[in-house]
């Protein structure tokens, strides 16, 4: 697990384990504003430099099938992205003429970065959710990701000698609050949904509160998720599981996919 998010996030991985680093990143990382599918994107110089310098992390399966899933011309409906981070999965879907998009992220800083994009494109039908789904409606402790934004998870990794957390020394938590993706299940009855899902090992929390909406929609699915075990619940609703081979992202294609013409 270690060795694909190290991946992902080259080349500041070996830097953020300096504790001389880390300090002048929490003391001085101005915003900065790129451009990204179409639209004037947000986030932070330093801990989002991996973002923008090419590297060999940028996922281009996923973002690959990704595209196809949403097609040019209207072929899904709602976008939900469960752990948005920037949000470069929903920019690619507005890109893509989607007619909704629900962008679930707790992470407080990710949370502003998204504000001041959406601010200054003046995006419509672009939600941010500044909760964390999960199984029901409540409170839970979320573990930021203070290096690099995008490890954060409702699952306590700093125990883990292998994950971030733990080789960049991070042990903060703080109270997030939480919804089910099933209370979105009447919004998205008859329509074309695809949903995102990279939330750092609670993928099986975001699919057990969602399975009303699973069940009553046939979703297509793109899933981060390092235990497939986790997936095999989709298998009983006639879900087909398919690895993407890169960062343990996974396609769940439902038993009845008919993309619009």
């Amino acid at each position: 697990m270690f060795n694909q998010i190290r991946k992902r996030f080259h080349p500041l991985w070996r830097l953020r384990q300096w504790a001389w680093y880390r300090k002048v990143q929490d003391l001085v990382d101005p915003d900065v504003a790129i451009r990204m599918n179409g639209f004037k994107v947000y986030l932070k110089l330093l801990r989002d430099l991996s973002l923008i310098l090419p590297h060999q992390g940028k996922e281009r399966a996923t973002q690959q099938a990704f595209s196809s899933c949403l097609g040019w011309g209207g072929c899904v409906d709602v976008f939900i992205d469960v752990g948005a981070n920037i949000g470069s999965y929903s920019w690619l879907a507005k890109e893509h003429r989607v007619n909704d998009i629900f962008m679930f992220e707790p992470d407080p800083a990710n949370c502003r970065l998204l504000m001041r994009t959406l601010r200054a494109n003046r995006l419509e039908h672009v939600f941010l959710v500044p909760f964390a789904a999960s199984t029901s409606a409540g409170v839970a402790t979320f573990y930021p990701d203070l290096a690099s934004g995008a490890t954060g998870s409702l699952e306590n990794h700093r125990l883990n000698a292998h994950s971030l957390h733990a080789a960049y020394g991070m042990g903060e938590s703080i109270a997030v609050p939480t919804l089910p993706l099933d209370l979105f299940a009447d919004f998205c009855y008859g329509k074309r949904v695809l949903i995102k899902i990279d939330v750092v090992g609670a993928e099986a929390s975001v699919l057990a509160g969602a399975m009303d909406l699973i069940r009553q929609t046939l979703p297509v699915i793109i899933v981060e998720c390092f235990e497939p075990s986790k997936l095999e619940v989709m298998r009983t609703l006639g879900y087909d599981i398919q690895s993407l081979e890169e960062n343990g992202n996974y396609l769940l294609m439902p038993p009845s996919y008919m993309p619009a013409s």
